[in-house]
């Protein structure tokens, strides 16, 4: 599972290598997603914490993020689910530790 994650973000922030300062790093990343992924990774830890069960944190999240692009978006956007989804994963796994 580790080495699963591990090769997503890997493969999210390649473009991050070549950023030249800390500037150049957040502006990479577009600030949408930069939102995506930090609530996925905060409703992952807190909902995994209270139910003292990860996996039920990570299942609520990467659920509401499908409702979100489906259902109340226009247009859905997979790049939005994918850090969505790397959030949750990041932080159901912190939450399991």
């Amino acid at each position: 599972m580790k080495v699963i994650v591990f090769t997503i973000i890997m493969c999210m922030i390649t473009n991050i290598a070549l950023a030249n300062s800390l500037h150049d790093l957040f502006t990479m990343i577009p600030y949408d997603r930069q939102l995506h992924f930090t609530w996925s990774f905060v409703l992952a830890v807190t909902i995994g914490i209270l139910t003292n069960n990860p996996i039920i944190g990570l299942a609520l999240v990467v659920s509401l993020g499908l409702a979100k692009e489906y259902l109340i978006d226009s247009k859905p956007d997979l790049t939005d689910l994918a850090y969505g989804i790397v959030g949750a994963l990041l932080g159901s796994i912190i939450a399991g530790k």
